[in-house]
């Protein structure tokens, strides 16, 4: 069996997948692109880590990593990265993606001059990054550095789809919407059986899978339609 290989941007149903994919060992999963504390954070030494998982984890048969990087990061092997694994792309709706990112950042949401909901998503990332989220920043899923956090999504979606016709592409929509069809497709793609039902929220043992995540249409509690006609012009 080929490794298979995750790809989505943060905050999109990425271990809803990879748990339905192992669910017979718990949701395992290899990370793309760890770099030791030992190891000075550059771009440069990070696109290298990267590289290295990529390669050496395309000799570990029926395994199943994850990655969020931009598609510029593996620009110069992707067609060993689609000879060695089966790549699987899950989309998410960015307006559910920005709650959820938002939600999810590292960093008290109640201090004061810490972006409202409605600035944070018109913020440049990095300039966020610098002010709040050290040593977290800068990006290490970035390389082309996006002017929001709509832009982020758009930059990662739109690059990636350019190469839409050497992996599978999903929804996370329809996974949770029209499951017993998406599991079909899934266990053709990836040449065996995934898990019956979608994984329980409750259930410790899966690994970055926690009550409260992963509601469809969430984004309609948190923005008007003022904002949602915003961000439908940007994508």
């Amino acid at each position: 069996m080929k490794p298979i290989i995750v790809i989505t941007h943060e905050r999109s149903g990425t271990h809803l997948l990879i748990n339905l994919i192992n669910y017979d060992k718990n949701g395992e999963f290899h990370t793309i692109g760890f770099i030791p504390q030992s190891i000075p954070y550059t771009l440069e030494n990070y696109k290298h880590y990267t590289y290295k998982d990529i390669v050496v984890n395309s000799y570990i048969e029926n395994i199943v990593c994850k990655s969020h990087h931009q598609v510029e990061f593996v620009l110069s092997y992707l067609d060993f990265l689609f000879e060695k694994y089966k790549v699987i792309y899950l989309k998410r709706d960015v307006k559910d993606v920005l709650v959820s990112y938002y939600k999810f950042i590292p960093f008290p949401k109640d201090l004061d001059r810490f972006p409202k909901f409605e600035d944070w998503i018109f913020s440049k990332p990095d300039d966020i990054g610098r002010d709040f989220l050290l040593p977290y920043s800068p990006d290490p899923h970035v390389i082309i550095e996006p002017e929001n956090y709509v832009n982020r999504w758009k930059l990662h979606i739109d690059g990636w789809m350019k190469y839409k016709d050497n992996m599978l592409v999903l929804n996370y929509e329809d996974i949770l919407l029209d499951f017993n069809n998406q599991k079909l497709i899934i266990e053709n793609y990836i040449g065996k059986k995934i898990g019956d039902v979608i994984p329980n929220v409750n259930d410790k043992n899966l690994p970055n899978f926690n009550p409260g995540k992963g509601v469809v249409g969430e984004y309609k509690n948190w923005m008007s339609q003022d904002l949602i006609d915003k961000i439908n012009l940007l994508v």
